[in-house]
């Protein structure tokens, strides 16, 4: 297992890239907004590259040369980010995956980024949001940007916790549909993830608005959208620790269906992951690791390599 960091100064976005020492066919650009936060994009990708597929941590915003918080994120640094990996030996698709912010960005980049095949939206939201600024207050400005262009936006209360914020937007329709992702236009295949417990926004609420505009105009084949019962805005992949820890350091923040429904919630988070890599991998089931499978593979790469041996080859 390799890493690489990028700059974008030198290369035109910042990023973080996990390269196993063989890896399959399908890249993966991962989303988060910042790396501040508790689930980092550099980490999850990690997490994807333990499935041998290379993977980009890309940074939107908290680093140099890009915004503090997620306002008037430019989406442009994307499309060196896809044409980087486009370039990497035996790679013929690239996906992008967001989870919960990072979601958003993962669908535009879907739709307005050349060469991405494939879009994982994790406990995301359907519309462009307004940015924040300092002391989580409204900036008055779109949370992204197209080629120096804001795109449309709904205004949020934030003066309000941020579910309630969401909710209170979505009561303007009219602002709701000027700001909402034509999904249906895509051209790449999509995933659609969300839980109807969600603490943090109504993630099942954007999931079922995505599917009617899915259902309306694509075909079934090309897309995807499960709603998970009594679960939590937790979802999708996490970072190389055990599934028990993560849950029990979130329920002890404000992820309340992790205390109310523990048992959905692991099942939700577990079944989650093996969707997001059987997509990955085109419809071919992947077995998930345990955390058991993780220690031994990190020590078995600890251990020296025997004399003449040579490293893997890297492709499919």
């Amino acid at each position: 297992m390799k890493s690489q960091n990028y700059t974008l100064e030198i290369h035109g976005f910042t990023g973080h890239l996990v390269q196993p020492d063989r890896y399959k066919d399908t890249a993966v650009i991962v989303l988060s907004g910042s790396e501040k936060g508790l689930l980092p994009a550099s980490r999850i990708a990690g997490r994807f590259a333990e499935y041998r597929h290379l993977s980009l941590a890309v940074s939107l915003f908290g680093t140099e040369g890009m915004p503090d918080g997620p306002d008037r994120v430019p989406l442009d640094v994307l499309e060196p980010a896809v044409k980087m990996l486009r370039e990497f030996k035996g790679i013929q698709n690239v996906a992008v995956y967001g989870m919960s912010m990072g979601s958003l960005f993962a669908l535009l980049a879907a739709l307005y980024i050349p060469g991405i095949d494939q879009c994982v939206c994790v406990s995301g939201t359907h519309v462009v949001f307004e940015g924040s600024g300092e002391s989580h207050t409204a900036s008055g400005h779109s949370v992204a940007v197209l080629h120096g262009q804001e795109l449309p936006y709904i205004p949020l209360d934030l003066s309000l916790d941020m579910r309630s914020a969401f909710e209170a937007a979505y009561q303007d329709s009219e602002k709701e549909k000027e700001a909402a992702i034509p999904v249906e236009d895509i051209p790449g295949s999509l995933l659609i993830l969300a839980s109807d417990g969600d603490e943090t926004w109504p993630a099942d609420y954007s999931a079922k608005y995505m599917e009617k505009r899915l259902k309306k105009n694509r075909d079934p084949d090309t897309f995807k959208v499960i709603v998970y019962k009594k679960a939590s805005h937790i979802l999708g992949l996490l970072p190389d620790e055990s599934t028990q820890n993560w849950l029990y350091r979130f329920s002890r923040i404000s992820y309340t269906s992790l205390r109310k429904y523990p048992k959905e919630c692991v099942k939700a988070l577990e079944q989650s992951q093996q969707e997001i890599l059987t997509f990955l991998n085109h419809g071919r089931k992947v077995t998930l690791k345990t955390a058991q499978d993780q220690n031994d593979q990190a020590a078995a790469g600890a251990k020296p390599a025997a004399a003449g041996s040579a490293p893997a080859p890297t492709g499919k």
